[in-house]
């Protein structure tokens, strides 16, 4: 477990029990008048690709990394959350965690057996239910590593369980007919004076569509998270007044179910380590390296948010981070530390629109191929659609073009002669326009030399994508800024991951691979060994290969597989999983072995049955670890 440790310790929010924040947050002058080295935490956060990292103690912030106010999809650490609200309902008398499915009416499609019908509350809040089945948000770990249905009695074995998360879900709102988000935003959010949480920050969502019990979606700021990991470490207590009782918060944070990690175990919704570094730490965690982790004897809480909407994920480095950011304590604090207010973001400099102009951009549209829609609210327009179904603010900065809170993305709406909308698509800035002049007025090399001033001008991400666009519609080589984006965020792995697919495309494979081995050095802090590279090298020359096939070979392979499925079109082979619409191109390593787009670290063999048709998909992962699903008729 020590690499997600490290990611948790990244999170560490240091407070004592006795002080929380009031409306606003305070932060120490200096991380040192509070006992820590600036430049060792500095050089932890920039290392870690995190979006955002607090670190709080004595109710004041030691130190405030990146865009600790953005909000950003939270992944797992949804489940932390839950786990609170069902402590405040069963003190409250209104859930009792030993009722079973049977007894609480909870449906399902497929239906539930009669002995899945016997797992009780208390078994899904410790992953102990027993029911197998596929549920929404589940990644393909969660589905290869699925016991078979029946295979285990309800509260006898742990299985970290995706039913069971959004089966809760359901039964809070069946049980309680209240509404999780409402419920959070007034039990929680409110007392706790969070900054950013509003309503439309919570979304329900089925994925896959057919599923029974949808997964309930929260967007977060590091800040308002730093919070809800406070509220634990005081005891559930806020201002004087227990907001999540203190029995509660000791049960759902004891060791109660071993899990298939070693040395962590699972509470209700937490993950815990009995001994992470000589001391106990208990964590909300989320995909993307999302921690929430409190040290109660350290008095530390720690948050870290990585932003998941372009998949940017926390570095995970063998365990290093946790030490690096426990490491940078160099003393205790000093007698009389002085304070000041936590930095709030610059104002954008948004546009007044009337209620009547909105309008004209209300409708039906696709971004970058994804079907969105824009509708009007009483807070304004609102994107949905771009990421599952998460809610967005557009802040107008002019007409037609608008900031999007959140993605942190530029809008803009192309217009007819009436000014109504026809069409959407990602808008460059003003910086991405200069940038563009220089390289068109005096060429890549020029600009090279300019391009280290862009650096903190290039505010989003998607700025750099559409410079690409422009380049590439006037047959200009994109490699050369790829090249310099890289250099200038030497720890990105997006811009260095970018440099190498488009070394790909421009077929240059030793430089793709030379970028790619220096990326995993960066990630994973060792020289590669010579079996590793050979492993991605394989992969790499596959991925730069043309994946088009023989109509034959289409029909050999193409077919379900259990939860994996390869589909053909137009002479290419594609692969997905059951909960996923994305699809992949496969490319040939060699006449049964293909490499998936975008994937490094795995690669599937189609198997053959004695008469030599193929009959499963065998998955190849780094390490000599595989598993196989079988074809399906």
């Amino acid at each position: 477990m020590k690499t997600s440790c490290l990611l948790l310790t990244f999170l560490i929010v240091a407070i004592a029990s006795a002080q929380n924040p009031g409306q606003h947050w305070l932060r120490y002058k200096t991380p040192e008048q509070a006992g820590w080295s600036s430049e060792q935490l500095a050089t932890v956060c920039r290392n870690s690709n995190a979006n955002a990292v607090l670190l709080v103690q004595n109710g004041k912030i030691v130190y405030a990394y990146g865009e600790y106010w953005r909000r950003i999809k939270c992944h797992s650490m949804r489940k932390s959350f839950l786990s609170a609200l069902y402590g405040i309902y069963v003190e409250r008398g209104m859930i009792d965690t030993g009722k079973t499915i049977a007894q609480l009416g909870i449906t399902n499609t497929p239906p539930l057996t009669e002995d899945e019908k016997q797992a009780k509350i208390v078994d899904l809040l410790t992953c102990r239910s027993g029911i197998y089945l596929r549920s929404g948000q589940e990644s393909e770990e969660m589905v290869r590593s699925r016991p078979d249905r029946g295979s285990h009695p309800p509260g006898t074995y742990w299985y970290y369980n995706n039913w069971d998360f959004n089966a809760l879900g359901t039964i809070f709102r069946k049980v309680t007919a209240r509404d999780i988000f409402e419920e959070f935003k007034s039990d929680i959010a409110n007392p706790l004076q969070m900054e950013d949480f509003r309503l439309m920050d919570g979304v329900y969502e089925f994925e896959p569509p057919d599923t029974s019990h949808p997964g309930y979606l929260f967007k977060m700021s590091a800040r308002d998270a730093a919070r809800f990991g406070q509220l634990y470490l005081q005891n559930g207590t806020w201002n004087g007044k227990q907001i999540v009782p203190r029995h509660w918060i000791e049960r759902s944070t004891s060791s109660l179910s071993n899990t298939s990690t070693p040395g962590t175990t699972y509470g209700y919704l937490w993950w815990i380590v009995e001994d992470f570094q000589g001391v106990r730490m208990y964590a909300a965690m989320g995909h993307f390296g999302q921690r929430v982790c409190i040290i109660p004897s350290l008095d530390l809480v720690v948050v870290i948010n990585s932003e998941s909407y372009s998949s940017n994920s926390v570095l995970d480095v063998d365990f290093v981070l946790p030490d690096l950011v426990l490491s940078s304590r160099i003393g205790d604090a000093v007698p009389q530390p002085e304070s000041m207010p936590l930095e709030e973001p610059l104002p954008l400099p948004t546009a007044t629109m009337s209620a009547e102009h909105q309008r004209r951009y209300v409708g039906e549209y696709s971004v970058d191929g994804t079907p969105v829609t824009i509708s009007q609210t009483d807070d304004g327009l609102i994107l949905t659609g771009y990421h599952y179904s998460y809610k967005f603010r557009l802040l107008p900065l002019s007409q037609g073009l608008f900031h999007v809170e959140d993605i942190d993305l530029l809008l803009y709406f192309g217009l007819d002669r009436r000014g109504l909308a026809t069409k959407l698509e990602i808008h460059k800035s003003e910086a991405t326009q200069d940038l563009y002049r220089l390289i068109m007025e005096r060429g890549m090399e020029a600009a090279s030399k300019e391009f280290p001033s862009f650096k903190g001008r290039l505010r989003h991400k998607e700025e750099l994508e559409f410079l690409c666009v422009q380049l590439a519609r006037k047959g200009i080589p994109i490699v050369a800024l790829r090249k310099l984006n890289a250099a200038c965020f030497p720890y990105s792995y997006k811009a260095q991951s970018d440099l190498k697919n488009e070394l790909l495309k421009a077929g240059d494979l030793n430089a793709a691979a030379r970028v790619f081995r220096q990326l995993l050095d960066s990630l994973q802090g060792h020289k590669l060994t010579n079996t590793k590279t050979e492993w991605y090298a394989t992969i790499l020359r596959a991925l730069a290969s043309e994946p088009l096939l023989t109509e034959a070979e289409e029909g050999t392979f193409a077919g379900d597989y259990g939860y994996r499925h390869v589909v053909a079109e137009e002479g290419t082979l594609y692969y997905h999983t059951g909960n996923r619409a994305t699809k992949r191109k496969l490319h040939k390593i060699s006449d049964k072995r293909f490499a998936i787009d975008g994937t490094y670290n795995m690669y599937i063999e189609f198997g053959q049955d004695e008469t030599g048709a193929v009959n499963r998909i065998i998955g190849h992962y780094y390490r000599d670890s595989f598993d196989e699903t079988y074809r399906t008729k």
